[in-house]
Parts: structure tokens; C-alpha cells; sequence
């Protein structure tokens, strides 16, 4: 079984299905189908933009609205990217 599965060609797999108490599993051989070709520069860097976009008007918001929901629940950044609370005291305006 071992040298098989080494020595399988591109694109080909061994699958077992099934095997409970009773039953012995099955092994079966499978291909998996052609992939397309790559995109090409041009249209990869299309589908960047694309995707970058979707995602900013589904999931972004302004930055100075999270900035003020920050500093409404009195939690910031420090320098380092780290979390911390800070007093009321210091939080900019």
C-alpha cells in the first residue's frame, strides 16, 4: 500500500469508504479533474480589486467611527498594537 501511494501519478488519489464492525472498507481510485489555466496578471489584480472592494462595503466602516467607539469605551491602542484601558483622563479628543 505505501509504495502505491507513492507511486501514484499527478491528480490521482486512493479513497476508502466505508468499513464499520462488520464491513471491510473499500478502496477505490479517483482522478481529480483539470484545473484552468492561472488567471493572467492583469485579470488576477482585477479579481484583487474586486474582492479588496467587496469586502470594504460589506465589512469596513469610517475610520473615525471606530476611533470614537474607542475612545467611548475607553479602550485603545498603545504604541506596540497591544490593547490596553486607559483612565478618562487620558483619552484624546
Amino acid at each position: 500500500m505505501k509504495a502505491k501511494l507513492l507511486n501514484l501519478p499527478k491528480r490521482q488519489a486512493l479513497v476508502r469508504v466505508g468499513g464499520d464492525l462488520n464491513q471491510k472498507p473499500q478502496i477505490y481510485s479517483m482522478q481529480t479533474l483539470n484545473v484552468p489555466q492561472a488567471a493572467k496578471q492583469d485579470e488576477a489584480e482585477r479579481r484583487l480589486h474586486q474582492m479588496r472592494e467587496q469586502t470594504r462595503r460589506t465589512y469596513g466602516r469610517p475610520r473615525s467611527e471606530v476611533e470614537q467607539e474607542l475612545r467611548d469605551s475607553k479602550v485603545l491602542f498603545d504604541g506596540g498594537g497591544n490593547l490596553s484601558k486607559i483612565k478618562s483622563s487620558t483619552i484624546p479628543v
